[in-house]
């Protein structure tokens, strides 16, 4: 469970700590797997790309049934609900912000 935080920027926004939660511990794999490939030099190889894109997939496709499976636990009264949209939306970003990350890392994958 995450609790409930208000931010105020100009606009007072009810969000909880998910997104920040999730993409630190992806951010954290992404960094074990490039100190990896960098430490056997296969960071641009094709085998390199090839673990890169298995992972990124892994990923995605967990992220994906982990939101489907738990989509409703989010849900509880009208606070909760809107903390959820706002998470969602913020997660949006930090997916972006991962996939610029690993095109960064690894050109070969441009």
């Amino acid at each position: 469970d995450h609790d409930l935080v208000r931010l105020s920027n100009n606009t007072e926004a009810v969000t909880t700590s998910l997104p920040e939660d999730v993409f630190s511990f992806i951010n954290i794999q992404m960094d074990v797997l490039y100190d990896y490939l960098t430490m056997r030099e296969m960071a641009n190889s094709e085998e390199g790309v090839a673990l890169v894109m298995d992972c990124v997939l892994f990923i995605i496709c967990n992220l994906r049934t982990l939101q489907a499976e738990h989509h409703d636990d989010f849900y509880h009264d009208i606070e909760s609900s809107c903390a959820a949209g706002n998470d969602f939306m913020r997660m949006i970003d930090y997916f972006d912000q991962f996939i610029e990350s690993v095109l960064n890392k690894y050109p070969a994958l441009k």
